[in-house]
């Protein structure tokens, strides 16, 4: 905050009285100045790029009005587990995204949704070490509460679906587990930072990532693999015969996992790479050959991550 004061009035004419009323006010605007220590602008060059990992699939749990279904996705930015706060909207391994602020929150936290941030990340790093089934928790938490889902019963419905589509946590109930993230002990500090994607950010998710100090010595194993999927189209005439020059238009969302595509009809072949043009979602419209055919195939590429951590006496013997 950066306050300017422009006064001509010579100080040898200014009294006693105006002295203690500028005094006081600058005492009030440097106390006003000190609120929100735990907030911390960063600097609008700090880029970094994502990353997305599968997980595996899981079954289908609803958060407010939206679905969460099939793949479920490990996010990163940089080096930094991230977790997406905008259910339904896409994010693609090499975008680029700039830190918008930083926090360190606190037990005595307070606030709609950050508080509710602050234990889900404390959960997830001090009493979980970061392992996959806290992840796939925390991140089915922390949508909930950025929809605005997150009253006791809300957050309990989250932890006994999450706990019946992936088998995780058995040994508590789900009354454990929300006492355990959402009424825990002690002093601690959680540490976060938005990040919002670089150029056309709509419908792109706002993530953010876990920045605590203590992070677990580990192996990091990665697989990637491919799978295609084939579209064709055959269009004929009452008779069996092919009809050329028909319109048709081939329309996908839900980009995460395709990594590019290609058409075939009368023109030729033209394909391109997926998010080239910070696309959301493509379509491609073509006509069909003099035989009547045209064809769509998508390439997709599943990139699983996963982190396998080690105590100290496990890495002395490696």
């Amino acid at each position: 905050m950066v306050i300017l004061f422009e006064t001509r009035l010579k100080m040898k004419k200014i009294s006693k009285r105006l002295k203690r009323i500028i005094a006081s006010l600058m005492a009030i605007i440097m106390a006003v100045g000190m609120v929100q220590v735990n907030t911390e602008k960063v600097d609008a060059a700090t880029t970094a790029t994502a990353g997305v990992s599968s997980l595996g699939s899981y079954g289908s749990i609803n958060i407010g009005n939206k679905t969460k279904s099939a793949t479920w996705w490990k996010l990163s930015v940089g080096s930094k587990t991230a977790f997406c706060l905008d259910l339904g909207y896409t994010c693609h391994s090499g975008n680029k995204y700039e830190a918008k602020e930083s926090f360190n929150w606190n037990q005595n936290t307070g606030g709609e949704k950050r508080g509710y941030y602050a234990k889900i990340i404390r959960w997830y790093v001090n009493d979980c070490n970061r392992s996959k089934k806290s992840y796939l928790f925390s991140q089915a938490l922390i949508w909930s509460v950025a929809e605005g889902c997150n009253s006791e019963s809300q957050l309990k419905q989250v932890i006994k679906d999450m706990k019946s589509i992936t088998g995780y946590f058995d040994s508590k109930t789900a009354n454990q587990l929300y006492e355990q993230i959402f009424e825990p002990d002690g002093a601690w500090t959680a540490s976060a930072t938005y990040w919002e994607k670089t150029g056309n950010s709509k419908s792109y998710q706002t993530l953010i990532t876990v920045d605590a100090e203590s992070v677990p010595e580990y192996k990091t194993l990665n697989k990637s693999d491919y799978y295609r999927q084939r579209i064709t189209i055959m269009k004929e005439d009452e008779f069996g015969k092919g009809l050329g020059g028909i319109q048709f238009t081939l329309k996908a969302s839900n980009l995460d996992d395709l990594y590019s595509f290609y058409m075939l009809d009368a023109n030729g072949t033209e394909s391109d790479k997926a998010d080239e043009d910070n696309d959301t979602s493509f379509e491609m419209t073509g006509k069909t050959r003099d035989s009547g055919r045209i064809a769509w195939r998508m390439t997709y590429k599943i990139y699983a991550s996963e982190k396998v951590y080690y105590t100290d006496n496990q890495l002395s013997k490696m």
